[in-house]
């Protein structure tokens, strides 16, 4: 698996060019190449949320902007703008480049050569990198607790709740359905707790939770959550 892959390089705009766009901030200015690389190597992907992000010191300045799309909204994409105030960079004061989503639900995945890929990397990357896996969390969390669409805690996606809600009167159906509820969130926050702080442990809350809900997919989307937190920890004891 080719890691550089995830940061991709944009071309910094000329002086004439900037001057004919007449960007008036930086939201703009990252906006448009962001667009480029959407419209060039993900086609099918609209943009339906942004947020921002910036960081400077004396020496750099970065700017970001997190781009949330639709499909694959579990994927974030980062665009980072980074202006260098010396002298080694007389025509672009700039560099700008997409980082896009890690898929680490491939099978040729491997954590500790991820690590040797961020080894390798300038803090400006590793800043951008760890914005893109805080996102990625961020709506993974919101998907899973919140999202009527995906939330795990709902009776059909929890095996014994399915199968047993036709043996209940339709009195208590209601009731039924809440405590299973009720136990489905209290696994999920046990096991988010864990993936975050014990990733050992989290492990093997998994199997406890295949045997608990109905579908192997949600499970697997929960496995990728003790990764995250784990590229999480790296990327921050490197900065």
């Amino acid at each position: 698996m080719n890691y550089n892959k995830q940061i991709i390089e944009l071309t910094p705009l000329s002086l004439e060019s900037l001057i004919k766009n007449n960007f008036q901030n930086l939201n703009q200015l990252i906006d448009y190449h962001f667009q480029i690389y959407l419209d060039k190597y993900k086609s099918n992907h609209k943009i339906y949320q942004i947020f921002d992000q910036n960081q400077s010191n004396s020496r750099e300045y970065i700017y970001r902007r997190i781009y949330y799309t639709h499909p694959d909204e579990n994927h974030p994409l980062v665009c980072q703008y980074h202006s260098y105030n010396n002298k080694n960079h007389k025509n672009h004061n700039y560099q700008i480049y997409v980082i896009d989503t890690i898929e680490i639900d491939r099978e040729d995945f491997k954590l500790y050569k991820y690590n040797q890929f961020l080894d390798n990397l300038d803090k400006h990357y590793l800043y951008g990198l760890l914005a893109n896996i805080e996102a990625s969390l961020h709506i993974r969390k919101f998907k899973i607790f919140d999202d009527p669409r995906y939330r795990l805690d709902i009776c059909s996606k929890i095996k014994n709740c399915q199968y047993r809600l036709r043996l209940v009167s339709p009195l208590f159906r209601e009731h039924f359905k809440l405590s299973y509820q009720i136990k489905a969130q209290q696994h999920l926050r046990e096991y988010w707790n864990l993936a975050e702080n014990n990733p050992r442990q989290a492990e093997s809350k998994i199997k406890e939770l295949e045997s608990f809900f109905r579908y192997k997919n949600d499970t697997n989307h929960l496995k990728i959550i003790i990764i995250l937190f784990e590229i999480q920890k790296n990327i921050k004891n490197k900065i």
